[in-house]
């Protein structure tokens, strides 16, 4: 009977500390431990009770649904990303329009939240998820194919961004977007400043030297996509383990005008 009545105490005790470190710890606290267990059914449930206990906390809105949507669970990750962005629009807009960009290819989407959030930031140049917004606007447009939208949000980055942060990577999506409106002169340039700002680029070179193929400077092409194969087979090349990026190459496309610019150098 005596060691009954301690196990009732014990689990009675227990079940009180349990109780009271879901539903009456400070919330800061319980959003650290959700966020150390994210991925788990214990975060998730954690997170709900946080979500229900204070409506209005935009960061565990947000952060429940980074476990989605790392799986690509975006249908369930979205249901408490929006809800972050309804409650503070300026923190997550970014986030959520840079997902619709990177994972979703939601262009349309994208743009929106971008636009949405510099008119809310009119006096600083956001960098949603690391990356200037002008770049991420300029490249939404380019993929949806509107290069005059993509090429005006590209000057805006040129404008307001300095020189000394200019990076290989812009220069790379600003040339395609010149290249795609025919102004070849332009592009060429881009892609030259790319390669100048970041030679260890298998892409940077690759552009490049598919450009000078169209405009038939067969020479320099060859020495340019030769690179391009080299560095992209020591991996120094854009990619995300998860996720196909916007204008990355890959070694068939590589390959392919390589054969190309040989044959049409050795004949001319």
């Amino acid at each position: 009977m005596f060691f009954k009545i301690l196990l009732l105490i014990v689990f009675t005790g227990l079940n009180t500390i349990i109780v009271y470190g879901l539903f009456f710890t400070d919330k800061e606290e319980r959003f650290e431990i959700a966020g150390d267990f994210q991925g788990m059914y214990f975060s998730d449930f954690l997170f709900s009770i946080l979500n229900k206990q204070y409506p209005s906390y935009s960061k565990a809105f947000m952060e429940r649904s980074v476990a989605f949507n790392k799986i690509g669970k975006f249908h369930e990750g979205f249901l408490f990303l929006d809800k972050a962005v309804e409650l503070t629009p300026v923190e997550y807009l970014g986030y959520r329009g840079w997902l619709k960009y990177e994972y979703l290819r939601d262009y349309n989407g994208a743009i929106k939240d971008f636009k949405t959030l510099d008119s809310l930031t009119p006096n600083f140049i956001d960098h949603p998820w690391g990356v200037n917004i002008y770049q991420l606007l300029g490249n939404s447009y380019a993929a949806n194919k509107d290069y005059k939208n993509a090429l005006m949000e590209y000057e805006k980055y040129l404008n307001t961004t300095d020189k000394k942060q200019y990076t290989g990577e812009f220069f790379m999506f600003y040339g395609k977007a010149l290249e795609n409106s025919n102004k070849y002169n332009e592009a060429l340039n881009s892609y030259s400043k790319a390669v100048e700002l970041d030679s260890l680029r298998a892409d940077h070179h690759y552009y490049k030297a598919t450009l000078l193929f169209k405009l038939k400077e067969y020479k320099e092409a060859k020495l340019l996509i030769s690179t391009s194969l080299e560095l992209y087979n020591k991996n120094y090349s854009y990619k995300d383990p998860y996720n196909e990026l916007y204008m990355q190459i890959n070694k068939r496309d590589i390959l392919k005008y390589k054969d190309s610019i040989e044959i049409a150098f050795d004949r001319k």
